[in-house]
């Protein structure tokens, strides 16, 4: 039987390394420990940890950039093998994914995966960004990295190669990604294998949010759960609201082009700036709120419609008819859950 580790990756520990933890004990038991970047000195955590600092990046050959904590996350992956050589396969997830089931559930349908890397929508990846330019003359494939499954072979073959690669010529900018970095790799050596998460478990992330891309709070979750799904970045009110506060606060590019006549404002001319800016954000922050609500109410309606159509109703006033009517293909009724992306009905497929 194949020996697996699950690794919390983090910079804190906080409530959503809690719920982390509580949802892989069930398939893992005492096999789950927290790859820790720049854990603060004297920190007791529940579970062992493995310290991820700029001095152990340094030391073991591989590049320190200066935003390697998000960037490079396969060197959690290579500390978390170094320290704990023993297993034949990694899972790293970060706090913010979220089971809406039974997760040992989830975890068993791997048990006999024999693949390299597992991720979630390991396809090719063609698209021109500074990542892909970092990492010239390959064909390019990529998955999602925030829950990701590696093989100790697989850690093995790329640890060497990152260290070279850090040790090249390519400049921080362009220096490639984990998952542009892993997947390429590995999908282009010979006698290496890997497969998207949704040849094992299809049905937890069909229909799912399980991407970069929108921030999901938990709360949102738990008003209307979807049955059995993997979901990512679900976050916590007070992270929700600071991923909020972030995304607003980071939007500020356009400021470049005006930071010579910003050297001429003031204290209280910023104050001003910032009290109109708060007016207009409050503004949009309703907005949104407003059209949220008003698809969940539209989705409410549409779900107590279908639970009023009778389901096989014979049609008045006539006799009961043996066969099924020609040309006509039997209505499946489905139910309707939220979108929590948009608050708004999901699409199902014909034959889901």
């Amino acid at each position: 039987m194949m020996r697996q580790l699950a690794i919390i990756r983090t910079h804190r520990w906080g409530e959503e390394e809690e719920r982390a933890l509580a949802a892989l004990r069930p398939a893992f038991g005492e096999d789950v420990v927290v790859a820790y970047h720049n854990r603060k000195r004297g920190q007791k955590l529940p579970i062992p940890v493995v310290d991820v600092t700029a001095a152990w990046v340094v030391t073991s050959g591989l590049r320190a950039v200066p935003d390697y904590g998000w960037r490079c996350g396969d060197y959690f992956y290579h500390a978390t093998r170094q320290a704990r050589p023993d297993y034949d396969y990694y899972w790293m997830m970060e706090p913010d994914v979220g089971f809406t089931g039974d997760s040992a559930a989830f975890f068993a349908r791997f048990d006999d995966a024999s693949e390299d890397v597992l991720g979630r929508g390991l396809k090719p990846y063609e698209e021109d960004i500074p990542f892909i330019r970092g990492m010239p003359g390959v064909p390019h494939w990529k998955a999602i990295f925030p829950f990701t499954r590696f093989s100790g072979r697989a850690l093995d073959h790329l640890r060497p190669l990152r260290c070279a690669y850090g040790q090249g010529t390519v400049g921080n900018r362009f220096f490639t990604n984990d998952e542009i970095f892993c997947f390429t790799t590995i999908m282009n050596s010979p006698g290496f294998t890997g497969a998207p998460l949704e040849k094992y478990a299809a049905d937890w992330l069909e229909d799912s949010s399980f991407d970069t891309n929108p921030t999901i709070m938990l709360e949102a979750v738990l008003a209307d759960p979807p049955v059995n799904k993997v979901m990512h970045p679900v976050r916590s009110r007070y992270e929700f609201k600071r991923a909020i506060a972030a995304r607003l606060a980071s939007n500020t590019g356009f400021l470049r082009r005006m930071r010579y006549s910003l050297t001429h404002l003031s204290d209280e001319d910023f104050n001003e700036i910032l009290a109109d800016a708060m007016v207009e954000l409050r503004r949009s922050l309703n907005e949104h709120r407003d059209i949220g609500a008003q698809a969940i109410q539209r989705r409410q309606d549409w779900t107590g419609l279908v639970n009023q159509v009778p389901v096989n109703q014979e049609p008045m006033n006539q006799e009961p008819m043996n066969q099924e009517p020609m040309n006509q293909e039997p209505v499946n009724q489905v139910p309707v859950q939220a979108d929590l992306r948009t608050g708004g009905p999901r699409e199902h497929a014909a034959n889901q």
